[in-house]
């Protein structure tokens, strides 16, 4: 069963086979993506944590949304 962050994932960009390989978004998709993670999870996104490090492939992403909501 696919998580519910990769779904959202795939609404902006093709999700690899592996989660720890880099996705490919433009800065556009990239905040398009914040913003449904923001509506799906119901956390707001800081525009610092637009970055590699937070949105850089599926494990950076999942990991993220997990922080952010555990609050």
């Amino acid at each position: 069963m696919k998580s519910e962050v990769v779904e959202v994932i795939e609404q902006f960009t093709e999700v690899p086979g592996d989660p720890a390989q880099a996705l490919d978004l433009a800065s556009l998709e990239l905040v398009q993506l914040a913003e449904a993670l923001e509506e799906r999870f119901a956390f707001v996104v800081d525009a610092r944590d637009l970055n590699e490090k937070n949105f850089g492939s599926v494990a950076q992403i999942e990991a993220y949304v997990a922080r952010k909501r555990r609050g």
